[in-house]
């Protein structure tokens, strides 16, 4: 195991056998050491992935017990660690590191169907969008799963082979996890489709709800997808700059030049 005595890294780490659904180490980066899932850091930069905004966060991974699969939503994104004092002002952000998406690196996403007696890939989609943090999935009894993603799409797929069956464009990210419930006999699939943050997609404000005796035909205004690579996007930039004029905040501090410690990446994107 790489050692650094600042962090008390331990002299071993145990991985586990099997699969992993997203990859584990960073791509080689001008000017910046990289490294792998347990690389420490401390005062140099290392980019590494997964990284903590990388793989799964929060999203639900449900498991079918008809497949014996669990369903698996992944980020794909490059992080740069850093430690660096900072003073204490009131009122201001303190912490004395960062972790931010690195610049010039694309951002992906992978869903994956992991067989829970191997711990293999059984099935994989590699998406353009990260999946991380969005929605997750739910799989039903017949053989279905349901999942939002990030652009908008609500998606039912074949839980055994991975094929994508459906689609339904809601107009707005896809970011919470599809429901499935029963109202006198008849079965539904709802959605809240709102955007998410940290997935940079489409914010709106709407639930649909679908049945096989549903009429509503999907929203004719597509969303703008999320990005696919970094850097800082025309709202984050406005954002920025209205969060720098408020009291206490420092001019132009959440748009600092590459110079300046934890500014390897980028600031706006968690």
């Amino acid at each position: 195991m790489p050692q650094e005595p600042g962090q008390k890294t331990a002299k071993t780490q145990p991985y586990p056998q099997g699969d992993a659904a997203v990859p584990q180490c960073a791509e080689p980066l001008p000017d910046i050491k990289t490294g792998c899932i347990f690389e420490p850091f401390w005062v140099e930069p290392v980019a590494l992935q997964p990284s903590g905004q990388g793989g799964t966060n929060w999203s639900p991974m449900p498991y079918s017990p008809d497949t014996g699969y669990f369903y698996v939503p992944g980020s794909i994104r490059t992080n740069v660690f850093e430690r660096f004092p900072r003073q204490y002002r009131p009122g201001n952000i303190y912490t004395s590191g960062s972790q931010e998406a690195a610049f010039h690196m694309p951002l992906a996403g992978t869903f994956t169907a992991i067989d829970s007696k191997t711990n293999k890939i059984a099935w994989q989609h590699k998406m353009p969008y990260r999946m991380g943090g969005g929605s997750g999935s739910s799989v039903t009894a017949g053989g279905l799963l349901f999942r939002g993603e990030p652009d908008g799409n609500v998606v039912a797929v074949d839980a055994k082979t991975g094929q994508v069956l459906w689609k339904f464009q809601t107009g707005f990210g896809a970011d919470a996890p599809p429901i499935v419930y029963e109202v006198d006999g008849d079965e539904y699939i709802a959605i809240a489709t709102g955007g998410n943050s940290i997935q940079r997609s489409a914010t709106g404000d709407a639930i649909w709800a679908f049945s096989l005796k549903g009429q509503v035909g999907p929203a004719w205004w597509p969303p703008t997808p999320p990005p696919t690579g970094l850097g800082l996007g025309l709202y984050w930039r406005i954002r920025s700059a209205i969060l720098s004029m408020l009291p206490g905040n420092e001019p132009d501090r959440y748009l600092r030049g590459p110079s300046e410690p934890g500014a390897h990446g980028d600031r706006g994107d968690r």
